[in-house]
């Protein structure tokens, strides 16, 4: 149904944990930061405020651990505007994260 609950969240948090990008806004570049806590296909997925997929930045297969991922604005999307990312780990996915595009 779309909807996360306290207890999804509770479930979601035993796999990984997503930290806010940095800087945000993005003129030129953000990092993301993630940990994962059990081997699994990552993939960091960003989405319009609607809710449509914009771009799925695919991090391959990742063991347990912690990683940054440094991207420029060009690779996560064109247009200046708010947008959400959510990490997804093996078809589960994190709560949303704002991230602001702006016009550099």
């Amino acid at each position: 149904n779309g909807v996360t609950t306290a207890a999804d969240n509770q479930e979601i948090s035993k796999y990984m944990t997503v930290m806010q990008t940095y800087p945000n806004p993005i003129t030129d570049f953000t990092v993301f930061y993630y940990s994962v806590r059990q081997s699994a296909d990552v993939s960091i997925n960003i989405y319009y405020i609607s809710g449509r997929l914009v771009n799925r930045l695919d991090e391959g297969s990742r063991t347990p651990g912690v990683y940054a991922r440094q991207s420029s604005r060009s690779e996560l999307v064109q247009v200046p505007g708010t947008y959400f990312y959510r990490l997804e780990l093996d078809g589960k996915q994190s709560l949303p994260r704002k991230l602001g595009i702006v016009q550099n």
